[in-house]
């Protein structure tokens, strides 16, 4: 990628973080964003068609990366705990390349995420479709994981995220096996 769009890219991003951290997403505009990052609009949108596809490549960055990094996807039903453990550490190493406070708040990126976790355990041959409500629990679990960071940006400490996988832990033992 040449050097340019790279800069103008990283100011992109650093734009939107910026805001989003001041107001909800459906309030950023083009024009603003392009202010702050010292671009015009044009610019802008030779990378992105609008604020929400911006928005959507970042979630997507976030499902990649958990994907490429969660190991072992049978450890979600023999050690929950782990799992959690691991899930809230790709979050945290996408922030910590990325420079992002941004944490997806929607339900509907939870659903994504949550779905996109189960096909790709289907892929490594672990069967989570045999789980009724694994899909519900997921979404439980992303949801639990962002509002524990939006609750603390800084950082989540091990007896939060100990206490969420007490409940994933539970909702596992739940699950009915089809």
């Amino acid at each position: 990628m040449d050097l340019r769009v790279k800069k103008t890219e990283r100011a992109i991003r650093n734009a939107f973080y910026q805001l989003v951290q001041t107001k909800p997403v459906e309030k950023i505009t083009v024009k603003e964003l392009s202010e702050l990052a010292e671009i015009n609009k044009t610019t802008f949108y030779a990378h992105y068609e609008t604020i929400y596809d911006l928005v959507a490549t970042l979630e997507q960055e976030i499902t990649d990366m958990v994907i490429q990094n969660i190991d072992e996807f049978q450890v979600l039903f023999d050690n929950p705990r782990e799992f959690v453990f691991d899930l809230y550490q790709v979050f945290t190493t996408y922030r910590t390349d990325n420079l992002a406070p941004f944490n997806p708040s929607s339900q509907d990126f939870a659903r994504k995420l949550g779905n996109a976790i189960c096909n790709e355990a289907c892929r490594r041959k672990v069967l989570p479709e045999q789980y009724k409500n694994l899909g519900m629990l997921l979404t439980f679990l992303i949801n639990g994981v962002f509002g524990l960071s939006k609750s603390n940006p800084d950082s989540i400490s091990d007896s939060e995220l100990d206490y969420l996988a007490t409940f994933v832990e539970g909702g596992i033992r739940a699950l009915p096996y089809l």
